[in-house]
Formats: structure tokens, sequence, C-alpha cells
């Protein structure tokens, strides 16, 4: 069906936009990192679609996309862009708000020296897939960066989503990856899959956790805590 990617990413984001008012949930007194994040993410990871796409290393199912595409990518892509990461934000202030301190300073520090280690390993282990070798490589660097700019809080904040954004990241990717609507050219990626989807992918996501909801958090309004 040519609207099966639509509708998920509709789909993703309808919880989110229907309970965007409750008070709990801080995003209307912070939409101005809510923005800041958000086109963060769309200057990072839109033209990296956008070049890898055109590069070959993947395609879009033409039979689950409507056809009107921008710069390569179907609109449903540039959605993609916009409802996901909001989503990530969306879920970090329900977390947020029952967890203000989840992740301790020292486990945070550990997280990120594993994190380092694994993405070192897994980009000069792959040189022979482009794709596996360029996200490790990216979320090696981002992980340096972010944790200087945005700083431990928010890294420990951004550790602490991954696990429970895996619900939301399992159903949408396993979606995409199963139909398929996006389809990975066997010799940009390791191959390794969790399913359906794509190691890579997980390495993908938190990258764009760190971008996203550590631009974020990073931002957000301290007073309204």
């Amino acid at each position: 069906m040519t609207w099966t990617y639509l509708l998920l990413d509709l789909g993703s984001i309808l919880m989110p936009v229907l309970f965007i008012a409750d008070k709990r949930i801080r995003i209307l007194t912070n939409l101005k990192a809510l923005g800041v994040a958000l086109m963060a993410g769309a200057l990072v990871f839109i033209p990296w679609d956008v070049w890898f796409t055109r590069q070959g290393y993947w395609s879009f199912n033409p039979s689950y996309v409507i056809g009107v595409n921008l710069f390569g990518l179907p609109v449903e892509e540039w959605l993609f862009f916009l409802a996901i990461p909001y989503c990530m934000i969306f879920v970090w202030e329900v977390l947020h708000h029952y967890f203000p301190t989840p992740v301790s300073l020292a486990t945070e520090r550990l997280i990120t020296i594993m994190l380092l280690f694994i993405s070192a390993i897994f980009c000069l282990m792959n040189t022979a897939h482009p794709y596996s070798c360029v996200v490790a490589a990216g979320l090696f660097v981002s992980i340096i960066g972010f944790r200087k700019w945005a700083g431990s809080a928010a890294m420990a904040g951004v550790y602490f989503l991954y696990p429970f954004h895996l619900i939301g990241f399992w159903t949408v990717n396993g979606v995409l990856t199963s139909l398929p609507v996006v389809i990975y050219h066997p010799d940009a990626i390791t191959g390794i899959r969790l399913g359906t989807i794509p190691v890579e992918d997980h390495l993908y996501s938190l990258l764009i956790l760190m971008v996203c909801v550590g631009t974020y958090i990073r931002l957000r309004r301290p007073s309204v805590d």
C-alpha cells in the first residue's frame, strides 16, 4: 500500500501530539529548545540521507510510498526526521518527570567509555562496508563532541532513554525493514541483523538521540523542573 510509510509516520506521532499540552510534559514551555533540536537533527540527518541514497546504499520501495520526492527522498522520509525525533523528546520528557536523575554521572562515564570502544572497534572492523564504518565513526565523534557541549547530565538522560526508545524503534524499523520499505544494498552494511533490522540502525538511532534529544536537554529551561 502506497500510504504505508506515511501512515507509519503519522501513527508514530499521534500520541505525542495529543498529549503535548499535558502539564507534566514540559514541551510547550520549551518550544524554542524543541525547534532547535528538531532543526539540528534535520540539518544533520537529511543531507546524510540524501547523500547515502544517491550513493545507492539504500533505496525506497515505491510500493509503500506515495511517490512525492524531494532531493531524491520520499516526502515520508522528510517527515520521519521530524516525527521520530519529536517522539523521542516526548518520551524523554515523560521519563524525566518520573525519573529526574536516572543515571549517575559515574555510570554515564562508564557507558561513554564502553560506547567509544564499541564504536571504534566496529568502525575499524568494517571498513569494507562504508555505511557501517561511517555510522560508527559518526557515533564516536558525536559522543565526544556532544558530551563536551551538552554535559554529562544530558548524556545520562540520552543513555537512560535509549532502552525505552527501543520499543518504538523496533516497531517502526521492524515495519520499514520487513516489508521492506527501505532496501539496503548488501555491500553497504555488515548484514548482521536483529530480526530484520540492521545492527547499524541501532547505532544510528543512538546518534539521532544524541543530536536531537541531547540538544533539547542542553537548551531546555532548567527552571521548569
